[in-house]
């Protein structure tokens, strides 16, 4: 299977969002498929070639440029960390369906330590932006075609046109960290009452793997919107600590 990884990021918001720990993390997991960093040139010609493209609506516009090239184009926000082999996402049966998504809720029915977003889909097949893999050019012809018309205007901008394509037509999707599954993938394992984030300074390292309510976490995702300085050690216990400075990530 010919895959690619992407991910876009404005230069000066490179190093603080934590792209930098996604390159390394890919890199040390899957150095055999290359990664792609927009940045802030490539995404301003992006935006100047319509005016209803930002940074809410330009997802899958990023994916589009590399398509054609390749089976499966696997996007990934730029405050992510991979943190285990990816093999539920590189799987070749997913070429059987036109998008790979990942959940947006946690397993306690919410977002976060906030209640779950679900807009009137289910909490628990609602989809997060966060790591799209698209496998089908026509899909993300019609994601565009939707942001550009009426993303600006939704909920949660392309997020929320992602769902409701999803949900709502006839295009096949596989979820790859459902609530019954034994792995978490992005956002799925982000829970507390302090912050979004209290749950990752209770995961463990189990033969090489991250280990967090009885499940192998495969990608941190740390979202919550333009926040600074992501991804920061003290985010993380000391035995995690330990497995990203083995993996020389931190």
């Amino acid at each position: 299977m010919n895959v690619a990884f992407c991910t876009h990021v404005s230069d000066d918001w490179f190093f603080t969002i934590g792209a930098d720990k996604l390159l390394k993390s890919a890199k040390h997991f899957h150095p055999d498929i290359p990664f792609y960093v927009f940045n802030s040139e490539q995404i301003q010609t992006i935006f100047d070639s319509h005016e209803n493209f930002n940074w809410t609506t330009v997802h899958p516009a990023i994916s589009m440029q590399l398509i054609d090239e390749y089976d499966m184009v696997v996007h990934f926000d730029a405050d992510c960390i991979i943190t285990g082999k990816l093999d539920e996402l590189l799987d070749e049966d997913n070429l059987n369906y036109d998008i790979i998504g990942v959940r947006n809720n946690n397993d306690f029915k919410k977002a976060g330590k906030d209640s779950a977003i679900f807009e009137k889909y289910s909490w628990d097949t609602y989809l997060n932006c966060g790591l799209v893999g698209v496998t089908n050019k026509s899909f993300l012809e019609k994601w565009i075609e939707y942001n550009l018309s009426f993303g600006n205007i939704m909920p949660f901008q392309e997020q929320s046109i992602l769902n409701r394509m999803v949900h709502e037509e006839d295009w096949t999707h596989k979820m790859l960290d459902p609530v019954d599954s034994n792995v978490y993938y992005g956002i799925s394992n982000v829970w507390g009452e302090k912050t979004h984030w209290d749950s990752w300074k209770e995961i463990q390292v189990v033969n090489d793997e991250l280990i967090l309510n009885n499940k192998v976490v495969k990608v941190l995702h740390q979202a919550g919107g333009s926040i600074k300085n992501k991804l920061q050690p003290n985010m993380f216990n000391s035995e995690t600590l330990s497995y990203f400075k083995k993996i020389q990530l931190m």
